[in-house]
């Protein structure tokens, strides 16, 4: 996996084809090709370089564009540089297999001292306050949550939304734009797809994260790396937009949340709310 310093900036995210293509993103990824491979091959080059990949013996054995499957690294600060002054030891693609007193003997055959283990077990993507017979209609057979948009149950579930229940690189702006998405809903403001519909294409929406992100995609709640046209998604449905400029500049150059003020007086005008 790459590591590189993280700045709420999403150039790179029209580099990928997402679920539902924008143009530009169908261009990159078909005649664009060259252009995507030179944007790719760039990055990586820069990310090598800046983080000493080579010198710390971390170089990936995969292709750049693996880091934006379903999440995005951080650079902890000094971690490389102590790596470098041999601060930090790293048993590359070992695992623990078993662990002694004070001792952790690895896949390598290496033992080494150890004081404290730290288990990355990771987590169940749940809502535990949920009764089951309500989860059962909200999820999968694999517990994958199908939600319409991310927000809205494919089953017919009456005044139920979910907001802030998925990963983006700019969750506050992506909950803000929710918000008004589930507010305009419950107001009348949208021509939602039926029960059925929405089950379907968030069935379709699953198998393809399933299929890019091999399978780790949070249970079906991660956004990464396509934050910015999930937003794009919800403002094309709510049927207003920032404006042709400021919708250029969120692309490419670090995204601006106050470029998206003034949008609830927008939809209330649009629905006669004023």
């Amino acid at each position: 996996m790459y590591h590189f310093s993280y700045q709420p900036c999403t150039q790179g995210e029209a580099l990928f084809e997402y679920f539902e293509p924008w143009p530009s993103q169908r261009f990159l990824n078909g005649p664009g090709k060259p252009i995507r491979t030179l944007a790719m091959s760039t990055l990586a080059w820069i990310t090598r370089k800046q983080l000493k990949l080579s010198e710390c013996g971390l170089l990936p054995t995969t292709s750049y564009d693996t880091i934006a499957r379903s999440n995005i690294s951080l650079a902890t600060p000094d971690f490389y540089e102590s790596i470098l002054a041999k601060r930090i030891v790293v048993h590359r693609g070992a695992t623990i297999t078993s662990l002694g007193l004070f001792t952790a003997t690895l896949s390598s055959g290496v033992t080494i001292p150890c004081d404290i283990v730290v288990c990355g077990t990771g987590f169940i993507q749940t809502v535990p306050f949920l009764p089951p017979t309500l989860t059962s209609q909200l999820t999968d057979s694999h517990g994958n949550w199908l939600l319409y948009r991310h927000i809205l149950p494919s089953a017919n579930i009456a005044n139920l939304s979910f907001n802030g229940f998925n990963s983006s690189l700019f969750c506050p702006l992506t909950a803000e734009i929710t918000s008004l998405w589930i507010a305009t809903s419950l107001a009348g403001g949208l021509a939602l797809p039926d029960v059925e519909q929405r089950r379907r294409s968030a069935e379709r929406k699953l198998a393809w994260m399933e299929e890019r992100s091999r399978g780790k995609h949070a249970c079906g709640t991660s956004l990464v790396p396509f934050s910015l046209s999930h937003i794009d998604e919800l403002l094309g449905d709510l049927h207003v937009q920032i404006g042709w400029g400021a919708w250029l500049r969120q692309w490419v150059l670090p995204v601006d949340p106050a470029a998206y003020a003034g949008l609830g007086e927008k939809i209330r005008a649009r629905l006669g709310m004023m």
